[in-house]
């Protein structure tokens, strides 16, 4: 059995579509080279400090964050530095990059290539 809908259920009905519909059009206009543009113009590498990295993200009009999760470090019997190691190796992975070589890191965004699409 059904029921009419009442007219504040039509509303509510109508704000979740149009909201869906602004969603899809915000994927509609989705460019995969801009943001990679602006993850480059906000990482976190080389020799600034942490404060200046918040400052380049503070700075930007807008941040768009892929998150992905690795599986979890095991760190029974292991220092801090093998830790440290084994979470590179993971990072890596997770963006598609080869993992670099041991004691080196990225020096600027440029060295950074395109996150995998």
């Amino acid at each position: 059995m059904t029921r009419p809908i009442n007219e504040d259920e039509k509303q509510t009905a109508n704000r979740l579509l149009e909201n869906a519909r602004a969603a899809m059009r915000a994927i509609e206009h989705y460019d995969q080279p801009a943001v990679d543009r602006l993850c480059r113009a906000i990482a976190y590498v080389g020799e600034i400090s942490f404060m200046q990295s918040l400052g380049l993200v503070i700075r930007q009009k807008g941040v768009l964050a892929r998150l992905a999760f690795a599986p979890p470090i095991e760190t029974a019997g292991r220092g801090r530095r093998e830790i440290a190691a084994a979470a590179q190796d993971a990072i890596s992975t997770l963006l598609g990059f080869s993992a670099p070589a041991p004691g080196t890191a990225p020096t600027s965004p440029r060295d950074l290539r395109a996150v995998p699409q």
